[in-house]
């Protein structure tokens, strides 16, 4: 599974992935610089610069991932959602449950 967020703040950003990755929750986390943002807000289009981050995970990690971006994130309603692989590389998958099972081993 992928977890999107994004965040308007690289050390934010940075902040939660490393969180996420530490606390075994995520096996790696890509920060996309530069994403063009449109929407509306306060019945106000708005426009910013933003990270988006790409969450790689478990959908059993899903509850946990968002208490944590929850607790973390600046924003009233931060972005968070999740789709699941279509299809996946047999080691990947195995290295993403590997990265978030090393400590319950």
């Amino acid at each position: 599974m992928v977890v999107f967020c994004i965040v308007d703040d690289k050390k934010i950003a940075k902040f939660i992935a490393k969180s996420l990755v530490e606390k075994s929750l995520a096996a790696c986390v890509n920060i996309i610089k530069n994403v063009d943002s449109i929407y509306l807000w306060d019945s106000k289009i708005c426009k910013s610069k933003e990270y988006q981050l790409m969450i790689k995970s478990t959908k059993k990690n899903f509850k946990a991932i968002e208490n944590e971006i929850l607790k973390l994130h600046p924003y009233d309603t931060p972005e968070i959602f999740s789709l699941k692989f279509d299809k996946i590389n047999k080691k990947y998958k195995k290295w993403i449950q590997n990265s978030i099972n090393k400590d319950k081993k």
